[in-house]
């Protein structure tokens, strides 16, 4: 079995349209959050314009607070373009949201979701299919590299324990012995790993909730993304874990079930101009 690991689009549908090919022969499709555009260029000259300066703070801020219904607006037109893109595809799709995505396109993705036989949106949830247990969760910790819960994705500790609990509750109807393969999406990768590197400032990103609920739920597979600048995985007797990268840094991943065998990929495109603002983001913090 031929399984395609995604994540982080933001947005850069130009790489997910140029992998239709290649996703088309594969078996099942995995992507894990912040799928939509972030960077809406007529909001980004209006925070330059605001603060006289380039600043990823400002723009994140304002995004996400004086300027959010507007870009509700273009996270919705984003969403749209992202469905006609994968409706071209037949393969069972599972996805969940990252800390980017606002309120209202995390209820279109749930709507989307439910008007399709092989697309599913997991949230805060699980899904059975075949003698898959997937179980998604796509909510974060607060930010460490900018002001917290500036993201609408963005939880407290306690409640992503819970959030996490309610998740392992569901998994144990599922026991490994009875032949269920598990599969935990996530959007924020486990703490101190190699998913959650981030090299420059050689400090861990991830997140110590999700680690102490990996062991406890005894996932097969791992996959998380956020960390935009760590694709990597790693393999133990037990478990896979992967961070494919960035799609809008054209990275992506592909595995085999059951050999166990992982392969990072690159798009043997030009680098987009959003891929370019994603790749200069620590000097705009």
């Amino acid at each position: 079995m031929k399984i395609a690991v995604l994540s982080d689009i933001h947005g850069c549908l130009i790489y997910l349209r140029n992998l239709i090919p290649k996703l088309r022969k594969v078996d099942m499709i995995f992507i894990a959050g912040d799928i939509l555009g972030t960077l809406s260029y007529p909001l980004i000259f209006r925070s330059i314009a605001r603060n006289l300066k380039i600043s990823r703070e400002s723009y994140v801020n304002e995004v996400y607070g004086k300027y959010l219904e507007e870009f509700t607006d273009f996270q919705i037109s984003s969403a749209k373009r992202f469905f006609k893109i994968i409706s071209r595809l037949k393969n069972p799709i599972f996805f969940t949201h990252g800390n980017s995505e606002v309120a209202e396109v995390r209820k279109m993705y749930s709507t989307e979701s439910e008007k399709s036989d092989n697309i599913f949106y997991l949230g805060n949830s699980i899904c059975i299919y075949d003698k898959w247990v997937v179980s998604g969760y796509g909510f974060c910790s607060p930010a460490s590299y900018r002001t917290s819960f500036q993201t609408p994705g963005e939880k407290d500790k306690d409640e992503i324990i819970q959030d996490l609990s309610g998740l392992e509750e569901k998994i144990k109807k599922y026991p490994k012995e009875d032949g269920y393969i598990r599969m935990g999406l996530f959007h924020e990768p486990p703490l101190n790993t190699s998913l959650d590197y981030i090299p420059h400032n050689s400090s861990h990103g991830g997140s110590r909730e999700i680690s102490t609920h990996i062991l406890k739920s005894s996932y097969d597979y791992i996959i998380a993304g956020h960390i935009h600048e760590s694709p990597s995985y790693e393999i133990s007797k037990d478990s896979i874990m992967i961070n494919p990268g960035s799609l809008v840094n054209r990275r992506w991943a592909s595995l085999e079930h059951p050999e166990r065998k992982v392969k990072l990929n690159q798009i043997k495109i030009p680098l987009s101009l959003k891929g370019l603002i994603y790749n200069s983001r620590p000097y705009y913090e």
